[in-house]
């Protein structure tokens, strides 16, 4: 049985670079939601409740790790990836939680 891949990554932008980051990664969710078969689920989140600049939260899961191994290879997320880097927009490092998942029961 083929396991699922999924991730929640917390982003900690840099005050003034919080709407970069937004963008940023809504136009990622669009490419990747309209693109990316093997993508189950591709969700931008922005913290609501947060002691100063607040966090973007991501969830992702993937069919396998193929489609993961695809995603991370596309022209589009090597353009936020680059951006990210290049533009120096996080005050923290990227703390991501990742988990390879089988569904047992259920939908």
């Amino acid at each position: 049985m083929a396991s699922t891949i999924e991730m929640i990554a917390v982003l900690k932008p840099k005050p003034e670079k919080l709407e970069r980051v937004r963008q940023l990664f809504a136009d990622l969710a669009k490419q990747v939601n309209e693109n990316e078969k093997g993508c189950q689920q591709f969700s931008v989140y922005t913290q609501t409740k947060a002691k100063g600049t607040p966090n973007v939260i991501l969830h992702e899961r993937y069919v396998d790790q193929e489609a993961f191994n695809h995603h991370v290879q596309t022209p589009y997320f090597l353009v936020m990836a680059k951006a990210m880097v290049e533009e120096d927009l996080l005050r923290d490092p990227l703390e991501i939680e990742e988990a390879c998942v089988a569904l047992i029961a259920g939908s």
